[in-house]
């Protein structure tokens, strides 16, 4: 077996409607198709793959194995990438090579 990339990554929020307005706006996600799950929440897109799932978090704590920190996507156009998060004055680190 061997990971090639990122499934997708799942955010919990209390503010369903403000965290998908940010992925959508600054980042450029497309809301789409969810599974009818039993709880609230909302699948961004980047083309076809639905890579941001987004989940309302409850008021009680559920068990998990850590917090999430940071979120790393990789992104071509290093110029145009900045220019798009600076309005929203997300930061953005760079590794490996320029292009």
């Amino acid at each position: 077996m061997s990971i090639h990339g990122v499934d997708h990554i799942n955010i919990r929020t209390h503010d369903l409607e403000r965290c998908v307005a940010f992925y959508s706006k600054v980042l450029g996600f497309k809301q789409g198709f969810r599974p009818p799950f039993d709880a609230p929440g909302a699948w961004l897109y980047a083309d076809d793959a639905p890579l941001v799932h987004i989940s309302v978090a409850s008021r009680k704590p559920a068990a998990t194995t850590g917090a999430l920190d940071h979120i790393a996507f990789a992104a071509r156009g290093y110029v145009a990438t900045r220019r798009r998060l600076e309005p929203a004055a997300a930061v953005a680190m760079t590794y490996g090579k320029s292009k």
